[in-house]
C-alpha cells in the first residue's frame, strides 16, 4: 500500500525541466462595438512595457449585402492599420469600457500596411496577419481576425524575438474603414455610398511571461 502511495505522489510532482508556467494576460477593449464613419479611428493607449506580445481580435456585425439591408450603407473592411508607440504621458481619458486609459504625449507612427507588417527601424515589431482588405463580419471569420503584435530580433527583421519584450511604455491602434461610392453591381449613378463600419469591435490581450 505504501509503495503505491509513493508512486502516486511521485506522478503528481512536476517533472524536472518541464515548463510549469504560462503567460498571464490582461484584456482591453479598443473599439467597443459602435458604428463608425469613414475617418481614421483611434483606440485608447495601452500599457505594453515588459509585455511579450499583444494579440488583437477584430470584427464587425456587418451582414451580407442586400439591396434592402440597412448594412448596405456600411463597408466591411479596413484599408489602413497603424501602430503608435509612446513613452510619454499627456493625461488620461475614459475608454468605451468606462476604464481610464493614458494619453501619449509623443509617439512614433508605424503604418504596418506599408511595411508588410514589420518595422525594424524605430521600434522593432511585427504585426501579422494584418486585418486589412479582409472581411470583418463575424460569421465569416469565426468572430474575429486575430493579429499578433510582438518584438522582432534586431538582427533579423521579420523574425519574432522569442525572449523579447516591448520597451516602449504605451501602444495604440489606428485604423481606416474602407470607403467607396458605389456597391458592386451598380452603376456610378445608381450606387449607394458605403461609409464606415457597423458595430466595429477590437479587443486586445496583453501577454506577460510569468517569471
Amino acid at each position: 500500500m505504501k509503495k503505491w502511495l509513493m508512486v502516486a505522489l511521485l506522478m503528481a510532482l512536476p517533472i524536472s525541466g518541464q515548463a510549469q508556467v504560462g503567460d498571464r494576460a490582461s484584456t482591453f477593449m479598443l473599439f467597443g462595438g459602435a458604428n463608425t464613419d469613414s475617418t481614421e479611428q483611434a483606440s485608447p493607449w495601452l500599457k505594453v512595457r515588459g509585455a511579450s506580445r499583444v494579440v488583437l481580435r477584430t470584427w464587425s456585425e456587418h451582414a451580407l449585402f442586400s439591396t434592402t439591408s440597412a448594412d448596405s450603407t456600411f463597408s466591411d473592411s479596413l484599408t489602413t492599420f497603424t501602430l503608435l508607440f509612446s513613452d510619454s504621458l499627456g493625461g488620461s481619458i475614459t475608454g468605451p469600457d468606462s476604464k481610464t486609459y493614458p494619453v501619449g504625449a509623443d509617439s512614433i507612427s508605424l503604418n504596418m500596411a506599408l511595411t508588410a507588417g514589420v518595422d525594424s527601424t524605430w521600434v522593432g515589431v511585427q504585426a501579422l496577419p494584418l486585418p486589412i482588405n479582409k472581411i470583418l463580419r463575424a460569421p465569416a471569420n469565426g468572430t474575429g481576425i486575430v493579429t499578433t503584435i510582438r518584438p522582432i530580433a534586431s538582427s533579423a527583421a521579420g523574425h519574432p524575438d522569442t525572449w523579447g519584450v516591448f520597451s516602449k511604455a504605451y501602444m495604440r491602434v489606428r485604423v481606416t474603414p474602407l470607403r467607396r461610392m458605389t456597391v458592386s453591381g451598380f452603376s456610378s449613378t445608381a450606387g449607394k455610398r458605403v461609409n464606415g463600419l457597423r458595430l466595429f469591435k477590437m479587443l486586445a490581450d496583453v501577454y506577460y511571461d510569468r517569471k
